[in-house]
């Protein structure tokens, strides 16, 4: 049997699967654009390794709007200023 490089699917495991993570950010991305001054919404980890949800806000006053916490998820929140597309 020989052997083609691209010949259908790889069997080996998904190098990054989707974590919990993922789904919590999916789940509460909505929500959370919907307070005024949310910029941005993102997934990063804390200061001890931990997966958090990255809030992007305008003004650090935003903060006070905002859970410390999402599904058990630690809420990081980053004063970016205005994010405007390019």
């Amino acid at each position: 049997m020989s052997y083609t490089p691209d010949s259908g699917a790889s069997s080996a495991p998904d190098p990054d699967p989707p974590s919990a993570i993922t789904g919590v950010k999916e789940r509460n991305e909505a929500a959370l654009f919907a307070i005024d001054g949310v910029e941005g919404v993102g997934i990063g980890r804390d200061e001890i390794g931990r997966d958090a949800l990255l809030v992007f806000v305008r003004d650090p006053a935003v903060e006070s709007h905002l859970p410390s916490e999402i599904e058990g998820f630690p809420v990081i929140v980053e004063v970016t200023g205005i994010i405007e597309p390019l």
